[in-house]
């Protein structure tokens, strides 16, 4: 516990760091009564040791960064009563650092003079007062940092923490609640070139991505062999297309040790997002995962005790193609087992496709009217499907914020690719994307346009669409 390492490579107001202190000075403070040296045993004692050895963060936010170190300065102090034992607060300039935890540079790590250099100065700048010592100690930080990263001035972990790689190649735990930007936000906010840069550095850099899977793969580079990961994120990492590089890079590097379901749950207010508490551990194969999923809706009422816990042999998450997760969330995981495991798929009897990617959803919206034009079609989406039938004409489409009572897509306005106008013309059950029972509308004369929906087309010879529709809803 002394020795442990915690880094959180999205720190943002350190919510999570000075969580995790309180867990070690908790854990610490119970094994108290079996060792001798009280004087070095108390909480305040713990938490100054905790932050100088075991706490790091990250956060492209300076402003954030601030707030981290400003809430680790307070739970320091805070609830003391002994004021003699309080020392001069420390320097968390190289413990809690602004910069970009998907970059990093190019860099010798075999120039062990500097790095011993470094990891010497580091514990003398978190315990330095005077203005001038500090500046001094700081001044020569900067130019080993400088000097090891051969002139950039981006963050890397390995140069900023090397006393954690250097003594055991690794943190033991890493923990964050990564930033949720998707794919269209992401092309948006950022050039190409520094998307180029991410695409070449991440394996999982794989399609129209979202942010928080990069960060994924950061966690797992970060680890020891043995670390665990700990994450709060998007649960469409479980089944959807651009976390297929993810999937089958967490499968070769780790194992998933417990997934909790928190999507039901309003936890973040301001996020329309549907997360999971992901565990994995690095280079380790378990034989099982431990699923918990949710007895209760409300933030209110969420504890540990709310939950049901299950779990399913660690071999059935390469059961499905694509290494497909989403059943993990099912409270009836045992019944889907046996179907998937014996059960025909629809693949088997038509050609199943996505109607538009997030970046043709984006593109496409852009052209959606409230009356027919040349060469357009009705425009439904998940949010007007229901069992049997169209919502089209009788409830709003939303898309970017905008309502349409009978919209439609105009596609050659929108620059429809060929191979989408052929799917949109066909016959075809459209499935509602993100629905709690399966809902699919038969279009059977290929008068509706899609987004963000899945699609059955062409079945196969002696098949019905109609029974298809039927069995399916």
């Amino acid at each position: 516990l002394a020795d442990i390492t915690v880094c959180d490579p999205a720190v943002g107001s350190g919510a999570f760091p000075v969580g995790m202190m309180a867990e070690i000075v908790r854990a610490r403070s119970a094994l108290s009564p079996y060792f001798n040296d009280t004087r070095e045993r108390t909480p305040y004692y713990f938490k100054r040791h905790a932050i100088q050895n075991s706490l790091y963060g990250v956060d492209v936010d300076p402003g954030a960064v601030e707030i981290a170190k400003l809430r680790l300065w307070l739970s320091l102090v805070v609830d003391e009563d002994d004021v003699r034992q309080i020392k001069p607060l420390p320097n968390l300039a190289y413990k809690i650092v602004a910069g970009n935890s998907l970059l990093g540079v190019d860099k010798s790590l075999f120039n062990e003079a500097l790095f011993t250099r470094l990891e010497s100065l580091k514990p003398r700048f978190f315990d330095a007062t005077d203005r001038a010592s500090k500046e001094r100690i700081k001044n020569e930080i900067d130019i080993l940092i400088h000097e090891l990263a051969n002139g950039n001035e981006a963050f890397d972990f390995e140069i900023y923490f090397s006393e954690v790689f250097h003594k055991q190649r690794g943190f033991d735990i890493v923990i964050a609640n990564p930033p949720y930007i998707s794919a269209i936000e992401f092309s948006a906010r950022y050039t190409s070139e520094y998307r180029g840069k991410l695409n070449a550095r991440f394996a999982t850099a794989k399609g129209t991505y979202d942010v928080y899977v990069l960060f994924i793969e950061v966690a797992l580079r970060l680890l020891v062999d043995g670390g665990v990961l700990v994450f709060i994120n998007p649960n469409k990492y479980l089944s959807a297309n651009y976390a297929i590089a993810l999937r089958a890079h967490v499968l070769a590097n780790a194992s998933l040790l417990k997934l909790i379901d928190v999507s039901g749950i309003v936890v973040f207010k301001e996020q329309a997002v549907y997360p999971v508490v992901s565990i994995m551990q690095k280079a380790v194969r378990v034989a099982n995962v431990t699923l918990m999923l949710p007895l209760v809706r409300e933030v209110q009422e969420f504890a540990v005790q709310k939950f049901v816990t299950n779990s399913i042999r660690s071999n059935l998450l390469t059961l499905l193609p694509e290494n497909i997760w989403g059943f993990l969330l099912s409270t009836k995981i045992d019944l889907l087992v046996k179907l998937m495991t014996k059960a025909n798929r629809l693949s088997e009897v038509a050609e199943i496709n996505a109607s538009s990617t997030a970046a043709e959803a984006d593109a496409y919206g852009a052209h959606i009217e409230n009356r027919r034009t040349k060469k357009a079609l009705k425009l439904i989406n998940t949010g007007t499907i229901e069992r049997f039938q169209s919502l089209w004409g009788m409830q709003n489409l939303t898309h970017a914020g905008k309502k349409f009572l009978t919209p439609y897509l105009s596609l050659e306005r929108a620059g429809v690719s060929e191979r989408r106008q052929q799917l949109y013309t066909s016959p075809k059950l459209i499935f509602a994307k993100m629905a709690k029972t399966c809902e699919a509308f038969l279009d059977r004369d290929g008068a509706y346009a899609s987004l963000n929906t899945n699609c059955l087309y062409n079945p196969r010879d002696g098949v019905s669409i109609e029974f298809l529709a039927g069995y399916c809803n």
